[in-house]
């Protein structure tokens, strides 16, 4: 009986050697921090600061219905033309395409399995650019002639011809995310503000003649009788623009604090020129949370 004691307790002894010479994995880089305390072993910790790069495609929408509307406005100021230029809408929308590139950083703090975040967010867009031109009449507008001659009746012919392009070049987002973790993914949907920078330009040429029509009826002329009226631009590099942004998307971590990272972005900028502009984005990226 002493014997078998004795084999047991040098046996005990010898285990308890062997597990403290084997490494403690807890500590492993790959796994430390992994798991937040209280929680369950399938739960990744996502708390805390991260920054990443991402690359995507883009589409969109500019509305240049209405760009073309102040400048005519400004051309026919004070005459009897402004209310007839006002009500024309001379271009319509296009639908731009194109890559982008850029990166992100943010904070991220998790209560049980829920997760709050703010993040900034930034894009350069390659050739996301589009343009409309349209010409307008011409038109007899039924407005009298500013100068007609006595035996003559007359009415003024307008036509207009116009032009819009619009070149996004960067987009930042400053947005807050609320996700959910569940095991090593994490679905979330954020929303929050735009900022973007474009090259715009627009112009429109107005041409206004006036219809003679002789006292007998029996002759029609078109005569040039407001050469006053010149092509007018607006526009520039590097103009402003701001708005809002909206989406959702899947992050999964990968291994240690390194995350790979699929969304769908929506930003609508205000008009800027009197231009609207919208961008559906899809991207990919990866990131690493410290």
């Amino acid at each position: 009986m002493r014997r078998w004691m004795l084999a047991a307790v040098v046996a005990g002894m010898a285990q308890g050697a062997q597990a403290a010479d084997l490494p403690d994995l807890s500590d492993l880089p790959v796994l430390r921090g992994g798991i937040t305390d209280g929680l369950s072993a399938s739960t990744v910790n996502w708390q805390g600061a991260y920054v990443g790069g991402h690359i995507g495609y883009s589409s969109g929408t500019d509305d240049f219905s209405s760009a073309t509307q102040s400048l005519s406005n400004f051309v026919f100021r004070n005459t009897n033309l402004q209310d007839v230029s006002s009500s024309v809408a001379l271009l319509g929308k296009a639908h731009p395409n194109g890559t982008s590139f850029g990166g992100f950083v943010g904070y991220n703090a998790q209560w049980d399995d829920a997760v709050l975040g703010i993040e900034a967010n930034y894009s350069r867009l390659s050739s996301f650019s589009a343009s409309s031109s349209a010409s307008y009449g011409p038109v007899n507008t039924g407005k009298a002639c500013s100068a007609a001659s006595a035996v003559d009746t007359c009415t003024e012919i307008l036509a207009l011809n116009g032009n819009a392009s619009a070149n996004v070049t960067d987009v930042l987002t400053l947005r807050g995310r609320a996700g959910w973790s569940i095991g090593n993914f994490m679905p979330y949907m954020f929303g929050g503000v735009a900022l973007g920078r474009a090259d715009i330009y627009r112009s429109v040429t107005p041409t206004v003649q006036g219809l003679h029509i002789a006292s007998d009826g029996s002759t029609q002329t078109y005569r040039n009788t407001l050469s006053q009226f010149q092509p007018t631009y607006d526009g520039g590099n590097g103009v402003f623009m701001y708005g809002y942004t909206a989406g959702i998307g899947l992050e999964t971590m990968l291994i240690g604090g390194l995350f790979a990272r699929a969304e769908y972005e929506y930003v609508h900028f205000t008009k800027v020129k009197d231009i609207d502009i919208q961008i559906n984005t899809v991207r990919a990226g990866l990131g690493y949370k410290f």
